[in-house]
């Protein structure tokens, strides 16, 4: 979200000296960014958000994430990502339109690149 094209929408939310990053969400950022752009993009960007408040699975989250992916069907890493939100009383940044239609949620809908033909 920082650098794509939502970046000037969430700029606000991201100089927050507070940010929470769950390390699930640590788990998906690397995954896809190694397999995306490779292992070194991955590692740096693991690296940068080591300087945030990383936030850690626990029982508590784990039992309230099974109560909110069953009240709004969601699938487990949502369910996950806004159970620590919950239990922060923090706000949840998503580009995702379901869990976006959560009380935590601010909801920014995925840009598309406009494609012209030549």
């Amino acid at each position: 979200m920082a650098n794509g094209p939502r970046a000037v929408d969430v700029a606000g939310h991201l100089a927050s000296p507070s940010i929470l990053v769950p390390t699930l969400v640590v788990f998906e950022v690397h995954k896809w960014l190694a397999r995306e752009r490779g292992d070194d993009v991955a590692d740096a960007a693991v690296g940068a958000l080591r300087s945030l408040e990383i936030v850690d699975l626990d029982l508590r989250v784990a039992l309230l994430a099974s109560e909110l992916g069953r009240q709004y069907k969601l699938a487990t890493a949502d369910s996950i990502v806004l159970a620590h939100a919950r239990i922060r009383n923090a706000q949840l940044l998503t580009l995702d339109a379901k869990l976006g239609a959560v009380p935590e949620a601010i909801y920014y809908a995925k840009l598309t690149k406009l494609v012209t033909k030549p």
